[in-house]
């Protein structure tokens, strides 16, 4: 309904055929700058980190005897409530810590959360851990967003698009990653090792995104 009511078709531009060829030039020009690819890597790597747990928390939370999806639910709502403290101190942050420092608090954060949460405390310990975790991802995710919208200046939208894939990505094999993890490791060994992870990228991020890099110019 909004779409049929709500835009003015009036001056609306005539149909195009979409142009598949000129997309994935685009899309190849990106990728050969090495500054987009550390981007596009790492929000994979942090979706597999931070949201591969998420599906798992009802069962281990069930496990231990601590309630089942209610509690899991309110658990989740912490990682919602750090991203509200995140847009009220976003301003703060940027000011206080700059770039590198976010990255790397943003990584320490979420590796101590994570590893809180594979302690196996109670659920509200746990819920407090995503909160905390709400934080830090933000704090690394709205970074990498950022950096992602001036690799190619004139392409932002197919570069944002690139960043999206590369993150749901993340997201949909995270599950299956820390599924696997949890069978091998356990519990605290699994979250552990995501905690060691999205640390290692909070700092690697940290220092190879200092250095800047070339900015894309398309001539189409």
């Amino acid at each position: 309904a909004a779409t049929v009511f709500g835009f003015d078709r009036t001056g609306s531009l005539p149909a195009r055929r979409p142009a598949f060829g000129q997309a994935v030039r685009r899309y190849r020009t990106i990728l050969a700058n090495p500054r987009a690819r550390i981007l596009f890597t790492a929000v994979f790597v942090e979706a597999i980190a931070i949201f591969g747990v998420f599906p798992h928390l009802a069962p281990l939370i069930e496990a231990r005897g601590e309630g089942g999806p209610r509690e899991a639910g309110l658990v989740l709502a912490g990682f919602a409530i750090g991203g509200l403290l995140y847009s009220a101190l976003v301003g703060v942050l940027v000011r206080l810590l700059g770039m590198p420092r976010m990255l790397i608090g943003g990584g320490l954060i979420c590796g101590a959360s994570l590893t809180v949460v594979g302690l196996a405390g109670s659920w509200q310990v746990d819920c407090a851990a995503l909160t905390a975790m709400g934080l830090g991802f933000y704090m690394l995710h709205n970074t990498f967003q950022t950096q992602v919208t001036e690799v190619a200046p004139t392409a932002r939208a197919s570069a944002v698009a690139l960043h999206a894939f590369s993150f749901f990505c993340g997201q949909a094999l995270g599950v299956a990653v820390l599924g696997q993890a949890l069978m091998q490791l356990g519990q605290f060994g699994a979250l552990a090792a995501c905690a060691v992870t999205i640390l290692g990228l909070g700092i690697a991020t940290a220092v190879t995104l200092q250095r800047p890099g070339p900015k894309i110019a398309f001539s189409d």
